[in-house]
């Protein structure tokens, strides 16, 4: 179990959102905040696909991916919307979509999952797995987790 030193650490890295928009959406960059409400709009809202981060706030994968992620958005602008779901939250998407562990990366295409990635290992990992998933064509693919996760249970 975290510290309050360790957790207030942890919060002073992980970016907050800067400014909130329509529909209750709140965005930290380029990365839109989701929850079971908003979900199926924010996946269906465009024509590139759809990177979803799976993710709890309790979660130290999750956190470490939390860094990164705003850097992965940033580096795939315009390939990819990144769109991001507390699990805690967000029961009902999570319990469709994202599995028994956090964190999950879910990669959709036309409103439906296509491939996904199961926890976090680094930054570069995860740019390497999510340009190999946005060049196959769209079928059914997912990796163990053979990296760190949590167990949502």
């Amino acid at each position: 179990m975290a510290t309050k030193k360790t957790t207030k650490a942890i919060a002073k890295t992980v970016r907050k959102p800067t400014k909130s928009v329509s529909g209750g959406r709140k965005k930290a960059g380029l990365i839109v905040h989701a929850d079971d409400r908003t979900f199926q709009k924010e996946i269906h809202s465009t024509t590139v696909p759809v990177l979803v981060d799976f993710s709890a706030t309790w979660c130290p994968p999750c956190q470490l991916l939390a860094k990164a992620l705003p850097e992965i958005a940033e580096a795939f602008a315009g390939k990819v919307k990144v769109v991001k779901v507390d699990v805690d939250e967000s029961p009902k998407t999570a319990g469709r979509y994202a599995g028994e562990s956090v964190p999950s990366l879910v990669l959709f295409r036309n409103g439906k999952p296509v491939t996904r990635d199961v926890g976090f290992g680094s930054k570069r990992e995860t740019e390497k797995w999510l340009k190999g998933a946005l060049q196959r064509p769209a079928g059914p693919g997912s990796r163990k987790p053979s990296r760190p996760t949590c167990c949502c249970g």
